[in-house]
């Protein structure tokens, strides 16, 4: 996995340790999802997924981090209509950015066509300027790319001819 670029206005892991306590003594009504059909993103499991939603959740509630909607989206810069929070790292749940659902789908659907991809890629150049963290993440269109990117890396060791 790639390193996170992603910058919170907040101490992330100060904040978890503030979610986690508030879980297990008890003190949020806020209750792990369970969003039907939400599949595995960066290696991350549906399941644990859910689990990272409802620590941003808690994290709202407890007024730890903004709403999403309060910080528009980080991609596009959208202040209306649906706005969710997004991770790349789900080893840090905290480190999390708000995202609108244009963007939000355009980026989770970015692996599974060449069409996606390059919809993805054009929301990139359109509002990026080399300092997002939206501009550092993979896309791959095929998967011969990533076996492409691994196999030309230089800490594979190729046997010789």
């Amino acid at each position: 996995m790639q390193p996170n670029l992603i910058q919170t206005a907040w101490d992330d892991r100060e904040v978890e340790r503030a979610v986690d306590d508030a879980i297990s003594s008890g003190r949020t009504r806020i209750k792990v999802t369970r969003m039907s059909g939400l599949g595995s993103y960066n290696g991350i499991s549906g399941e644990l997924r859910c689990i990272v939603d409802r620590k941003i959740k808690v994290a709202v509630e407890l007024g730890l981090i903004p709403a999403a909607r309060e910080l528009g989206c980080s991609v596009c810069g959208n202040t209306e209509g649906r706005i969710d929070y997004h991770n790349e790292d789900y080893s840090r749940p905290l480190q999390t950015v708000a995202i609108c659902m244009t963007c939000h789908l355009s980026l989770h659907s970015r692996f599974r066509t060449r069409g996606y991809a390059a919809s993805w890629d054009k929301r990139v150049k359109q509002h990026g300027d080399g300092t997002k963290w939206f501009e550092h993440i993979i896309t791959f269109r095929q998967p011969a790319d990533l076996l492409n990117l691994v196999t030309s890396s230089s800490a594979v060791q190729r046997p010789s001819p």
